[in-house]
């Protein structure tokens, strides 16, 4: 079992949010069969939050065994029709694109850096879109630890 102070990822980057989601698939006939493919724009995207998830794996990370909480702040830039007041507070974003779409990207991201087994281990999800006076996005990923203590007491 991995201790969640040791195997933490904490990872901040200041980048404009790409807003290209995995249901965004692209479709081609091949033989007069529909055969489906992943979009550049999704690609693109993927990588980004592969290489922010990255960056913020301890050395000597190892990948998580039980139960993952992973929680996700994407805040967007604040247009700039807002005053200067309304474009330094956060605030929530309600337009697209939609933000468990924006999630599975990163999870999807997150597997491909081999943080998991695969993303249904993840048991918690905590996510927020925002407006505020610049664009970052902030990934934590550590082990659920009250998920791992409920599956504990049961035993």
């Amino acid at each position: 079992m991995n201790s969640s102070t040791e195997n933490r990822i904490n990872a901040f980057a200041r980048i404009e949010i790409p807003t290209a989601t995995p249901q965004q698939k692209g479709l081609m006939v091949v033989g007069g069969r529909p055969r489906y493919y992943t979009k550049g724009k999704v690609k693109s995207a993927m990588s980004l939050y592969w290489a922010v998830i990255l960056s913020g794996r301890p050395r000597g990370f190892k990948p998580f065994e039980g139960p993952v909480r992973v929680m996700v702040t994407f805040c967007f830039a604040a247009p700039k029709s807002w005053s200067k007041k309304a474009r330094a507070a956060i605030t929530p974003k309600t337009t697209r694109p939609d933000l468990d779409n924006m999630a599975k990207t990163v999870l999807d991201a997150a597997t491909r850096a081999h943080v998991w087994r695969d993303d249904a281990q993840v048991t918690r999800l905590d996510l927020r879109k925002a407006y505020g006076p610049e664009e970052f996005v902030r990934i934590v990923i550590e082990e659920d630890a009250e998920a791992q203590n409920m599956e504990e007491s049961q035993q």
